[in-house]
C-alpha cells in the first residue's frame, strides 16, 4: 500500500540557492538491508524535524563510490532504487558519484501491506479452563447431582459421557500436536536465526583478514620497490666510480706519453751537451720514466681490481682484457 505525502515536482523545480543541508547520514560499513532501513528512518525523522513549514527539505545521503570494495558498488544502486521507488528529488553528486542529495519532504511514503490474520478456532476440554484438580472434581461432583438415577437416563448419559470423553481425548491430541509442531517450528526458526548470524559474522570476519592480507601485502610491495630502488642507485654509483676510475688512468696513461714526447723534444733540442751529460740526463728521464710507468701501472692495476669487484656490471670482462692487454703491449 502507498500513500502519497504531496506530489512530487520536478527535479529542477528548486534553485542552487535554495537546496540548504539540513542533515546529514553516512551509509559506509552497513550491509545493504540494515543501510536501506537506516535511510527510511532517517527521511522521516528529518521530514517530522525541520519541514514543519512544508517546503523541501534537503539531506546529504553518502554512500561510497565504492572503489575500495570487493564486490563493487553495493550501496548506491540500491539507495538510488529505493529514492526511484519513492519518487523522490535527487540528485548525484561528490567524486565518483559518492553522495545523493535529497528533498526529504519529496515523494510518497511507502507501508507494508496488511499481514494476514488466523481464522482457526481451538477447541480445548473443560481441564484446561480449570487447571486445578479439586475444581474440576467438584464440577464433576456437581454434574453427578444434577443426574437423574433412572437406568435410561443413566445409560443414556453414560454413552454420552463417553463420547464427550473421547472428543475430548481427540481434541487434547490435536492441541499437543499443534503445540509440539509450533515449537519445533520456533525452534527451527531461532536455529536458523543462530546460523544466520554466525554465518554473517564469519563472512564478516573473512572480509576483515581479506582486508589485512591487501593491505599487508601492499605494505610489502611498496618495501620491496623501495629496496629495489636503492639497489638500482647503488649500482649507478658504483658504475660511476668504476668510470671515473677508467678515466683516471686513460689521462695518466696520455700524461706518461706526453712527458716522454717532451723529453725527446728537449733532448733534440741540447744536443750541444756532453755525452757523459746527455747519458745522465737520458738515466734520469728513464729512471723518471718508469717510476711513472710503475705509477700509471699501479693506477691501472687498482682500477681493474676495481672493477672485477662489481657484481652489477656484464660487459666490464671485455674491457678489462683490453686493459691488461694495453698494459702488457705498453
Amino acid at each position: 500500500m502507498r500513500t502519497r505525502r504531496k506530489p512530487p515536482p520536478s527535479r529542477n523545480d528548486c534553485d542552487g540557492a535554495s537546496r540548504r543541508i539540513v542533515a546529514s547520514i553516512d551509509l559506509h560499513g552497513y550491509r545493504k538491508s540494515e543501510a536501506i532501513s537506516r535511510l527510511t528512518e532517517f527521511l522521516d525523522q528529518t521530514t517530522r524535524k525541520y519541514n514543519r513549514k512544508g517546503g523541501p527539505c534537503w539531506v546529504e545521503v553518502i554512500t561510497g563510490s565504492g572503489a575500495h570494495s570487493i564486490d563493487g558498488p553495493v550501496i548506491r544502486p540500491a539507495v538510488q532504487a529505493l529514492l526511484e521507488q519513492r519518487q523522490m528529488i535527487w540528485q548525484v553528486k561528490g567524486t565518483g558519484n559518492a553522495c545523493f542529495l535529497v528533498d526529504a519532504a519529496s515523494g510518497i511514503v511507502l507501508f507494508e501491506p496488511d499481514q494476514p490474520r488466523d481464522s482457526k478456532v481451538i477447541l480445548t476440554d473443560s481441564s484446561s479452563l480449570f487447571p486445578d484438580h479439586s475444581m474440576s472434581g467438584r464440577w464433576s461432583s456437581a454434574s453427578a447431582i444434577l443426574r437423574k438415577p433412572t437406568t435410561e437416563s443413566s445409560n443414556s448419559t453414560s454413552s454420552e459421557v463417553e463420547g464427550e470423553a473421547e472428543a475430548i481425548r481427540q481434541s487434547t491430541k490435536a492441541l499437543k500436536k499443534e503445540f509440539d509442531k509450533r515449537r519445533k517450528e520456533e525452534h527451527a526458526l531461532e536455529r536458523a536465526m543462530s546460523m544466520s548470524r554466525c554465518e554473517a559474522i564469519r563472512k564478516q570476519e573473512e572480509e576483515e583478514k581479506m582486508m589485512k592480507r591487501i593491505v599487508s601485502m601492499s605494505i610489502l610491495d611498496n618495501k620491496q620497490a623501495l629496496e629495489d630502488e636503492e639497489s638500482l642507485q647503488r649500482a649507478v654509483e658504483l658504475s660511476k666510480q668504476e668510470l671515473d676510475a677508467v678515466k683516471e688512468a686513460d689521462a695518466a696513461f696520455h700524461q706518461v706519453i706526453e712527458l716522454s714526447r717532451r723529453e725527446q723534444e728537449l733532448y733534440r733540442d741540447q744536443v750541444w751537451v756532453t755525452d757523459d751529460t746527455l747519458l745522465h740526463q737520458a738515466m734520469a728521464l728513464s729512471q723518471q720514466e718508469y717510476q711513472r710507468e710503475n705509477d700509471a701501472r699501479a693506477k691501472l692495476l687498482r682500477a681493474l681490481e676495481q672493477s672485477e669487484k662489481d657484481e652489477h656490471e656484464i660487459d666490464d670482462a671485455e674491457l678489462v682484457r683490453v686493459l691488461k692487454q694495453s698494459v702488457v703491449d705498453f
